[in-house]
C-alpha cells in the first residue's frame, strides 16, 4: 500500500508528504532545477548542510560552503569552502579552500588544497595540502599568478608572489619570495627574501 507517486521516468516519491525521491534505476532527467537560496539568489546545492548564501554559486558535498561568504564560487567536496570568504573561486577536494581569506579568482584542487590560504588571489594550487596555509601579500589582488603544484607545495609559505612552484614540498615554508621559479621536490623549501631566482632540481636553493 501507500500513496507514493511514481513518475513515468521511474522517479518514485519516497512517501506521502515528503520531498524526497528514489529512482528505480530507469529514470532519465532532461533538466534538474534548483530553487533560489534564502536570499533569493540562484545557486546549486547538493549535499547535507551546504551553503544557503551567495549568488550564482555551486555547492556540492556535505557542508560545502556552509558558513562561507562571497559570490560566484564553485565548492565541490566534503567541507570544501566551508568558511571561505572570497569570490569567483573554484575549490575541489576534501576541505579544499576550507577557510581561505581575502582570496579571489583562485583555483584549488586536492585534499585540503588552499585550506587556510590568505590573500592568494589569482593563484592556482594543485595537490594535497598545496598552499594549505600559505599567505600572499597584504593587498589581495597583488598576489597574482602564483602557481603551486605538488603535494604540500608552498603549504606554509608567506609573501609568495608572482611565482611558479612545482614539486612535492617545494617552497614549503618559503618567506617573501617574488617572481621566482622553483621546480623539484623540496626545492626552495625554506628560502627567504629571494626574488627573480630560478631553482631547478630536488632540494635546489
Amino acid at each position: 500500500g501507500g500513496s507514493s507517486y511514481t513518475a513515468g521516468t521511474g522517479l518514485v516519491l519516497a512517501g506521502a508528504g515528503t520531498t524526497e525521491f528514489n529512482t528505480a534505476n530507469t529514470g532519465n532527467f532532461d533538466q534538474v532545477t534548483f530553487s533560489d537560496n534564502a536570499l533569493g539568489n540562484p545557486v546549486i546545492r547538493l549535499g547535507t548542510s551546504t551553503a544557503n548564501t551567495g549568488s550564482e554559486a555551486v555547492y556540492i558535498g556535505t557542508e560545502a560552503g556552509q558558513q562561507s561568504s562571497g559570490t560566484h564560487n564553485n565548492y565541490i567536496g566534503f567541507n570544501a569552502g566551508h568558511r571561505a570568504e572570497g569570490s569567483w573561486n573554484n575549490y575541489i577536494g576534501y576541505q579544499a579552500g576550507y577557510q581561505e581569506t581575502g582570496t579571489q579568482y583562485a583555483q584549488s584542487f586536492g585534499y585540503q588544497a588552499g585550506k587556510g590560504a590568505i590573500n592568494l588571489s589569482n593563484s592556482i594550487m594543485i595537490g594535497n595540502h598545496a598552499g594549505g596555509g600559505a599567505t600572499g601579500t597584504a593587498t589581495p589582488m597583488a598576489a597574482s599568478t602564483t602557481i603551486l603544484i605538488g603535494e604540500s607545495a608552498g603549504q606554509y609559505s608567506s609573501g609568495l608572489t608572482s611565482s611558479v612552484v612545482i614539486g612535492a614540498t617545494a617552497a614549503h615554508t618559503s618567506h617573501e619570495s617574488y617572481n621566482s621559479v622553483v621546480i623539484g621536490n623540496y626545492a626552495g623549501y625554506e628560502t627567504s627574501g629571494c626574488s627573480f631566482i630560478t631553482a631547478l632540481g630536488d632540494g635546489a636553493a
